[in-house]
């Protein structure tokens, strides 16, 4: 019997890996390959297809991770390179997904090996680039960490996350101050998208009932607000995900509350400052799989 929070954990991993199999017109911004001649027997006979998935880039090592549907489910295609020697691997979700707030999988290398893999949502640096997620991966007796980034056709906008927090929480903070954000069930309030404009950042709000609000932090960082009309239109990606601060309990939402499967977020201490929301509900919808 399936659960209903493990119901929507599969949904959300489905909906990822459906929607990582279309390719979207012109050249994505971050694209990788995994065809070929190393590629899982699946793939090989395939043209290339970009897919939804993680750069990993690590000391000495480079992996590919992406997410595939053969017909049987979701899964997870590894390739890693290390000093000469190549290991794939195809790995299934940990269930429940993300009950403790880490994408983990786990399977069998094609050498036999047991594989796991762990995706912590926090900033990590990798040469001169902020990365958006921290991975350990694990195979047989090899441990690896890197850092990793998303990759695929319909990028969500928290794939900038580390370079967007401090605006996001710069604007939490004045909307305590702030006569147009602080309204009744503020305390409720998410974050719904944020996206680099111009010479600040812009960072959508939505409140309960639907308002929706948007702080303009500057680059010089002065915050202005603005009431976003209720028929306005949604930017790409908006709500997929939801940011969650973690406010005055310091603790992320628990699995399942509005239909959503939460992936901590931390920053660069290792602190949870709030959660990501992956909206299984709406990831049902033909819409939300592109």
């Amino acid at each position: 019997m399936i659960t209903t929070g493990r119901a929507a954990s599969l949904i959300v991993l489905g909906a990822i890996a459906l929607a990582g199999c279309t390719v979207a017109p012109g050249a994505p911004p971050r694209a990788m390959s995994f065809t070929g001649a190393n590629a899982p027997a699946e793939l090989q006979a395939a043209p290339p297809v970009l897919r939804s998935g993680f750069e990993i880039a690590g000391s000495g090592f480079e992996a590919g991770f992406e997410y595939a549907d053969f017909g049987g489910g979701p899964v997870a295609l590894l390739r890693h390179q290390s000093r000469g020697r190549r290991d794939q691997a195809e790995l299934s979700p940990v269930m429940p997904w993300m009950g403790d707030g880490v994408r983990r999988f786990d399977g069998v290398s094609d050498a036999g090996a047991p594989v796991m893999a762990s995706f912590v949502a926090a900033p990590c640096e990798a040469g001169d680039e902020v990365y958006s997620h921290r991975v350990r991966l694990q195979m047989g007796q090899r441990s690896y960490d890197a850092c990793a980034r998303e990759t695929g056709p319909n990028l969500p906008w928290s794939a900038d996350l580390p370079a967007l927090t401090p605006a996001i929480e710069a604007c939490v903070r004045d909307s305590a101050r702030s006569a147009i954000a602080h309204v009744r069930g503020a305390g409720s309030r998410r974050i719904v998208h944020a996206a680099r404009s111009g010479d600040g950042v812009q960072v959508r709000f939505q409140y309960p009932g639907g308002a929706r609000f948007e702080c303009f932090l500057s680059d010089a960082g002065r915050p202005s607000w603005s009431v976003i009309g209720a028929h306005a239109p949604k930017r790409p990606s908006e709500a997929m995900p939801v940011f969650v601060p973690a406010f005055a309990s310091g603790l992320p939402p628990q699995p399942g509350q509005a239909c959503y499967v939460y992936e901590h977020v931390h920053d660069g201490a290792g602190r949870v400052i709030g959660a990501l929301g992956h909206d299984a509900c709406q990831a049902a919808t033909p819409d939300a799989m592109g």
